[in-house]
């Protein structure tokens, strides 16, 4: 059994294992900051089929409670346990400390467990005031950070993909972010990417990347390559866009040949809205008001719109107290942070290869330096 210790965003996390599970994607999420830990937490990762075969067949699912439900995958639990419904893998927890005991064939174990961390680390944030964003992210000069909001379809995905192609940005999210009370520096969260097929077409990289790599990426897809290619053969077929391609963070980022920096200080706001009805681009500026209610609109504590309670990790402290501090932080973000609001259509690729290609860069900028000074 090997021995690893990891502090990340104010949490300690021990991680003992008897099998070689891959977490050196863990090392980049280490906070370097100092404050207080809040918590501490051991996970115990066990690769024993027969502890876990030990569960089901005293586990009657039937009479479970469903308590998280993520694309068509379901945790099941009994007390403080919970049970995976493909009945690969057991989370059981005692004290601080979290057994997480799997299948020997169960594939991206290291998934699995970074899903047990990522609550813990969650949680931990909003007992101390912090909150959780549904943001991309990019970042550009001395860790400053540009968060990029906006609901489902508005556009985040082709947004930040397109500026971190044609600009020397640093990756950070393209899913959530944390953002911490103490000093308001945001987090990235690891989630997938993931891809309609008109975003992967519309971007020459991505594109001939997902065609060269298929048959190597991490996750399982749900788009076979025959589909992509009719879809780029025919762009008519736009029922077909409700299918994904999904990118791990590190194939991402060797896509595009970009670093990763996952802590930053927020320090611009870009609103997306994407048009089928309309041509070129827009941008304009928001005010405090508008800012605070984007924000407001896309946080998701204390009440989380992706996840069904309760959470293997519970709250310390209550929805009532946790909001209030949101307000508050909120508050201050919105005050400090400048906004704007990018309006786009779908040629919006076409636009930036026949033109200069840096210049949504320049007018972002161009606006954040005039509000500086």
């Amino acid at each position: 059994m090997f021995f690893r210790t990891f502090f990340i965003f104010g949490v300690k996390i021990n991680i003992y294992s008897n099998d070689i599970i891959d977490i050196d994607f863990l090392k980049m999420y280490e906070d370097k900051i100092d404050n207080e830990i809040l918590y501490e937490k051991n996970i115990y990762c066990i690769k024993d089929f027969n502890t876990l075969s030990k569960y089901l067949h005293c586990f009657d699912v039937n009479k479970a409670k469903i308590v998280k439900s993520y694309v068509k995958s379901f945790y099941y639990e009994i007390d403080d346990i919970f049970i995976r419904d493909d009945l690969s893998h057991v989370v059981e927890k005692k004290g601080k400390d979290i057994f997480f005991i799997y299948d020997s064939k169960l594939k991206n174990k290291e998934n699995k467990l970074w899903c047990i961390i990522r609550e813990i680390v969650h949680r931990n944030t909003e007992d101390r005031g912090g909150i959780m964003l549904h943001s991309a992210c990019l970042s550009f000069d001395n860790d400053r950070g540009m968060l990029i909001l906006g609901g489902k379809g508005a556009g985040k995905t082709t947004l930040a993909t397109t500026l971190l192609e044609y600009n020397d940005y640093y990756f950070t999210s393209n899913e959530r972010m944390l953002v911490r009370k103490e000093d308001k520096k945001a987090l990235s969260i690891h989630y997938p990417l993931r891809f309609g097929i008109r975003n992967v077409i519309n971007n020459t990289v991505l594109y001939q990347y997902i065609l060269k790599n298929y048959n190597k990426l991490t996750r399982k897809q749900n788009v076979t390559l025959e589909m992509i290619e009719e879809y780029n053969k025919n762009k008519e077929l736009k029922e077909n866009n409700i299918y994904k391609i999904e990118l791990e963070i590190e194939e991402y980022l060797e896509c595009f040949n970009k670093k990763y920096r996952p802590i930053v200080e927020p320090a611009i706001l870009i609103v997306p809205e994407i048009s089928s009805k309309f041509n070129g681009y827009n941008i304009k500026i928001l005010n405090k008001e508008e800012i605070f209610n984007v924000i407001k609109e896309q946080c998701y504590t204390p009440y989380d719109k992706t996840w069904i309670e309760p959470w293997i990790e519970k709250r310390m402290k209550s929805n009532e107290d946790i909001e209030l501090s949101a307000n508050k932080l909120i508050t201050d973000i919105a005050n400090k942070i400048m906004g704007i609001k990018i309006k786009f259509g779908f040629n919006f690729y076409d636009i930036l290869k026949k033109n200069k290609k840096n210049y949504i860069k320049e007018k972002i900028e161009e606006l954040y330096n005039k509000r500086a000074n």
